[in-house]
């Protein structure tokens, strides 16, 4: 441990040593996009009917034209419906159990992160030469989520009810959002940025959507049954015991979106080209 946090401090030293007039750029702005979620109540190919709006703030600091520090602070809406991914009346006999099934979720998602960006070209607000590069990013953060469902017009938070045996989950949880994405700047003298991005967030937990392996064999409540069991009495399917999804696999979203920041530069310390 000691050697790779002394690697990690020459590493930092090296950046901020080689860094120029970039080093004193900051920054501010805001993203506006749509997140989409994945996991066991929705498995198709594209999350088109599944896309939400997602709003956040950025801030970032410039070590270099090629790498940046970034902090996000975003807020979006998941869900997960099985009647609407999945036809009951399918030949496909894993899709007609997934309709079966019958379950769903909403969530609202905050997410806070921190992420390295590396930008493939030199890239310098206010530029002409150094105006427009492609980037990756990648980072650690914490994401706050709090599943419930709308039934018969009463919305139930599933995190009370035992919808799976001996199952307890946080609502908050670790993520780690990676990406990539294109920005420009404009302005000289404002110095403004726009981009777009993409980004897959991992997550370490397969309850987004409160659902994750089998329900009870036995209730000790209506309303709970009702919540793991939903329309239990239409088929064999929806039986005590059956299967809500798959733990071997945790759950996931992702964000795309647009991005527009102005920059601050508290030195000018060379020229701008």
């Amino acid at each position: 441990m000691m050697k790779i946090t002394k690697y990690l401090i020459l590493l930092f030293a090296a950046i901020m040593l080689n860094s120029n007039a970039q080093a004193q750029d900051q920054e501010y702005g805001v993203f506006l996009g749509s997140s989409a979620y994945r996991g066991d109540l929705d498995q198709t190919p594209f999350a088109g009917r599944g896309l939400r709006l997602a709003v956040g703030g950025i801030y970032k600091y410039h070590f270099t034209p090629k790498l940046a520090f970034k902090a996000g602070l975003n807020f979006t809406y998941l869900g997960g419906y099985d009647h609407r991914n999945y036809d009951i009346n399918s030949t496909d006999l894993t899709e007609k159990s997934l309709a079966t099934r019958n379950l769903t979720f909403y969530t609202h998602l905050i997410e806070l992160s921190g992420q390295l960006e590396y930008s493939f070209l030199n890239y310098v607000p206010g530029s002409k030469k150094y105006n427009f590069t492609p980037y990756v990013f990648g980072g650690v953060g914490l994401i706050n989520f709090n599943p419930k469902a709308n039934i018969a017009g009463t919305v139930y938070t599933l995190k009370d009810y035992e919808t799976e045996p001996g199952k307890s989950y946080s609502t908050t949880q670790i993520v780690i959002p990676i990406g990539l994405g294109i920005k420009k700047t404009f302005g000289k003298d404002n110095m403004w940025n726009i981009g777009l991005q993409a980004g897959w967030r991992m997550t370490f937990t397969d309850y987004l959507d409160d659902a994750s392996s089998k329900a009870p064999l036995t209730f000790t409540d209506a309303t709970t049954r009702l919540l793991a069991l939903r329309n239990y009495t239409n088929g064999k399917n929806n039986q005590p015991g059956m299967i809500r999804g798959n733990p071997n696999n945790n759950d996931a979203y992702f964000m795309v979106g647009f991005t527009i920041s102005k920059t601050i530069r508290k030195y000018e310390c060379a020229k701008i080209d």
